[in-house]
């Protein structure tokens, strides 16, 4: 099965951010979790874990002590909502 891949205007600002501050090695994780989700987005690098009390189906992987890859599943649509920092 192969998700279809959707940057949120938030998610798209913060990888400007992390190229402004040439964050190459996270660039390269948000760029493997994306390939990643598109195949299996509930398994795989990052320690993916579901994140309890939103929906719809909300989950976040570790990019770095730091930041989260964190998106959402709604059918075949992996919306991803952010890339910097924790949980908003």
């Amino acid at each position: 099965m192969s998700f279809i891949i959707d940057f949120k205007d938030e998610a798209k600002r913060d990888l400007e951010k992390h190229q402004k501050a040439g964050q190459k090695i996270v660039l390269k994780k948000i760029k493997d979790f994306t390939l990643e989700c598109q195949s299996n987005p509930r398994t795989g690098t990052g320690k993916p874990e579901q994140l309890k009390y939103r929906q719809p189906e909300t989950w976040s992987r570790r990019i770095n002590d730091k930041h989260r890859f964190v998106y959402e599943i709604e059918g075949q649509i992996i919306h991803i909502l952010s890339v910097w920092g924790h949980y908003k």
